[in-house]
């Protein structure tokens, strides 16, 4: 806070100057009057004693032209009462002259109880003045200590409000910086989200891709062991079927021969049995097995479909029975010997599937059923 001493000190009205002398010199006026009053008073209030001339005159007219007679003496008794007339006029004229006398003097204090009356007055109204003056100057002095005091009070809440403006800029700033972190996390929370939801889908997808093409693969399969059932089952049929037509035929044969060595000789019977031998034998040839470099055609065929990387160090061998169409097309595929590697094993088969067709053997046709070794290296 302000030094109040000082402000009052600093914004106080200038002293007026000669004060002191006219308060000195009032005095002595004051106390010169009241000491003539002083001394009024006293000389009106000394015994004065009259000294006073008495003529007396004769009221009688005197006669013309003859002497004046004396006047006859009064009697005592009259004289006194002229005597007694004449002081009780004195005695009033005394008292109208002290009467008028006191009235000068009444007149007098009254115009000098007036001047004091007006000087009180005037010195009344010069103080009254002062003190409204010194009033006046307090009350200045006093506004501008308001004012000084107003305007540091402005100050401090001037301060006060740039400092709260200042917290409050502060607190925003933060607020917006844990917005800003906040919704940074956010974004990150939701990116983050939004890639495990992809990398879950990418792996549902994946999932249901590889459930689907093992699906796809299982049906596969499935229809593929159907068709190579079903070629089987019509190899088989046709097989059988030659097999009746071979042994009706070859029936048929043994009859005629039979009947031929019936009529002939015994020798022609055995020539006929060297010859069914030899047709025997003949027919066993056309229907052999495959040529000795079917097995390693085949394979030339089926290895470059093989995809298969779990590459372990060893060499698994597995051993799988064909069928085929007498064109050459796949029927059905079986394994026979496993490897004892299932990914092996099923590399193979899938390989054969991709194939398709079998190639045809050095006299043109596909033998089947036929067994195929396959070994990783």
């Amino acid at each position: 806070m302000l030094d109040t001493t000082a402000l009052r000190d600093e914004f106080a009205p200038p002293r007026p100057r000669g004060v002191g002398k006219a308060v000195a010199l009032a005095l002595l006026i004051h106390a010169g009057l009241i000491g003539l009053l002083a001394l009024g008073v006293n000389w009106k209030s000394d015994p004065q004693t009259a000294v006073y001339d008495a003529e007396i005159w004769d009221a009688t007219p005197s006669q013309e032209g003859g002497p004046k007679a004396a006047a006859p003496a009064a009697p005592a008794p009259a004289r006194q009462e002229a005597d007694t007339d004449s002081q009780q006029e004195t005695l009033r004229v005394a008292r109208e002259q002290q009467a008028r006398e006191a009235a000068q003097q009444a007149a007098a204090q009254r115009q000098q109880q007036e001047a004091e009356r007006r000087q009180l007055a005037e010195e009344k109204q010069q103080q009254a003045q002062e003190r409204a003056a010194q009033q006046r100057a307090e009350q200045a002095r006093e506004a501008r200590e308001q004012e000084a005091e107003i305007a540091l009070r402005k100050r401090e809440a001037e301060k006060q409000k740039q400092l709260q403006a200042q917290q409050a800029e502060r607190r925003k700033l933060e607020v917006e910086r844990q917005a800003k972190a906040k919704q940074e996390a956010d974004r990150q929370a939701r990116e983050q989200a939004t890639k495990d939801k992809a990398r879950e889908q990418a792996e549902a997808r994946a999932k249901a891709q590889q459930d689907a093409k093992a699906a796809a693969q299982a049906k596969a399969d499935a229809a593929a062991r159907s068709k190579a059932e079903a070629a089987a089952k019509a190899q088989a049929a046709k097989d059988a079927a030659a097999k009746r037509e071979t042994d009706a035929a070859r029936k048929a044969q043994l009859d005629r021969m039979r009947a031929l060595a019936g009529a002939g000789s015994g020798g022609g019977t055995g020539s006929a049995g060297g010859k069914g031998t030899s047709g025997s034998g003949k027919d066993a040839k056309s229907r052999g097995g495959p040529s000795s470099g079917y097995a390693a055609k085949v394979r030339a065929k089926v290895r470059p479909n093989i995809t298969y990387n779990d590459d372990e160090g060893d060499s698994p061998r597995t051993d799988v029975e064909v069928r085929a169409a007498p064109d050459g097309t796949i029927t059905a595929r079986r394994v026979i010997r496993s490897s004892g590697n299932r990914s092996w094993d099923q590399a193979v088969l899938r390989a054969i599937d991709k194939t398709d067709t079998l190639p045809k053997d050095i006299d043109g046709s596909v033998p089947s059923p036929i067994v195929i070794e396959f070994r990783l290296r």
